[in-house]
């Protein structure tokens, strides 16, 4: 039975050309709280403000660079910048089409961080339905295994979305 309670899940495919993604890098595994309160305390969200091209408040790249782990890498999308703030790493992605997972939008923080927007849409994303000719490409070989996107207090309100890397089924 759902839970009408719940806000309805959004979906749409869109493409993001090639980016090069400013972040702090932590292996998935790690203690989020730890991973948290390092990415704050060293101005994470005011360097997203100040390098970032979009309005998110933050976005949040797993990624796999390596075949044995996972990074969780938040941070933004930036253009050219001059100097890479001290313990971050700048990485370029390349153009690549998404299903974006989300909801409308809610009207603060806590509620879209909360059970019915963060953690709804991440457990949808999961096993969302890929749009027809497309599958997943979050594998080998994909870099991207998912991005994670906080829009907090915008003009629209709040809201997660999760961008899962698509391809065209060949």
């Amino acid at each position: 039975m759902a839970d009408d309670s719940r806000p309805a899940i959004k979906t749409f495919q869109t493409k993001h050309d090639e980016f090069l993604f400013l972040g702090k890098e932590y292996p998935l595994d790690s203690d989020m709280g730890a991973v948290w309160g390092d990415f704050i305390g060293s101005g994470g969200y005011e360097i997203n403000a100040q390098h970032g091209l979009y309005q998110y408040t933050c976005m949040i790249l797993y990624h796999n660079n390596n075949s044995e782990s996972i990074t969780y890498t938040p941070g933004t999308i930036v253009g050219d910048i001059d100097e890479v703030p001290e313990g971050y790493v700048l990485g370029k992605y390349p153009a690549r089409e998404y299903l974006v997972v989300t909801t409308d939008w809610m009207e603060d923080a806590e509620e879209a961080s909360g059970e019915n927007g963060l953690w709804y849409t991440k457990a949808y994303q999961e096993t969302a339905p890929m749009p027809e000719g497309y599958e997943r490409f979050d594998g080998p070989g994909s870099q991207i295994n998912v991005i994670e996107v906080e829009n907090t207090n915008t003009e629209h309100g709040s809201r997660w979305e999760w961008w899962v890397p698509i391809r065209r089924i060949t």
